[in-house]
């Protein structure tokens, strides 16, 4: 009966012991940084389809609801937005 612990204990440190490492995990290489100067028409061109894709959301909103008053005020903020971003 007294072999029985020692029989326990003798095979959680083998199995403690005998634990496979693991092998490094692989990663990707660091994509180098971008230039901080952008090509403007680039970046004039991405804002310009944002705000006409508002523009078109704001005038079929408006269609459905010609009384509204704030969505008067977003057709021509959207309006003054694009006239002042887009050539």
């Amino acid at each position: 009966m007294k072999s029985l612990p020692l029989l326990v204990l003798a095979v959680l440190l083998a199995a403690c012991g005998s634990e496979p490492t693991k092998a490094p995990a692989l990663t990707a290489p660091k994509a180098p940084l971008r230039a901080t100067t952008a090509d403007p028409s680039f970046r004039a061109a991405t804002i310009c389809l944002s705000y006409n894709r508002d523009l078109a959301l704001a005038q079929a909103a408006l269609k459905d609801n010609p009384t509204s008053d704030r969505l008067q005020r977003r057709l021509v903020n959207v309006q003054k937005l694009l006239k002042d971003a887009c050539p």
